[in-house]
């Protein structure tokens, strides 16, 4: 299956990227940084922030329909993690456009992993992370094609990888791809990139 082979690949380069941050970022410990160690390590979890992303589809025919990227802001949920390793992940993402008599909305919650790197010593500045979900996709469309019209409600799937930054345990920086399955010949794949500011968190 298509999907699948793709949900490998990029799984294959989430772990790759893994490793590689696992490197970069390693370093000796100093005297601070051992009584950092045996203190309980700060960790930021889910809360609310405030959004601003830039989609870019991938599929020729949202762009024609669309255009080859679209700016959102808004309210969404966000995940910040200080503490390193290993984190079960939830996020939901909503893509939606509106031009020329077209338009699509598709939602996507996804769950999976996320990893977070930079010295469990650290409690602020920046860290990086990688991050692997997947889950359903429903998408709600109308897209015109010349005097064709095409509509559609209904689920897919979708698989998604991240890479990005926290900063400050409040700001949050990612570029992301979404694997979505196909509906009535229209994909909305694509490349997100976005900065979420975190208000509250529960």
């Amino acid at each position: 299956m298509k999907f699948c082979r793709q949900f490998s690949v990029f799984v294959a380069s989430v772990l790759a990227a893994s490793a590689f941050c696992t490197d970069a970022i390693h370093t000796t410990p100093d005297l601070s940084t051992r009584k950092l160690q045996g203190e309980k390590k700060k960790s930021l979890g889910f809360g609310l922030g405030l959004s601003v992303s830039a989609f870019f589809p991938t599929s020729s025919k949202i762009k024609s329909a669309f255009q080859s990227s679209t700016i959102s802001f808004g309210l969404s949920p966000t995940n910040i993690y200080f503490k390193d390793g290993m984190h079960t992940d939830f996020d939901l993402t909503v893509l939606t456009d509106s031009r020329s008599g077209s338009r699509y909305t598709v939602v996507l919650p996804s769950f999976g992993l996320l990893k977070s790197f930079g010295g469990s010593q650290q409690r602020s500045g920046v860290k990086p992370f990688v991050a692997a979900r997947l889950g359903p996709a429903y998408y709600d469309y109308s897209i015109l094609q010349g005097v064709n019209r095409t509509s559609e409600r209904g689920w897919g799937l979708n698989a998604n990888t991240e890479f990005g930054f926290f900063m400050n345990e409040k700001l949050r920086l990612s570029a992301r791809y979404d694997w979505i399955s196909a509906s009535k010949g229209f994909r909305f794949d694509g490349l997100s990139l976005g900065a979420t500011w975190q208000f509250v968190k529960f």
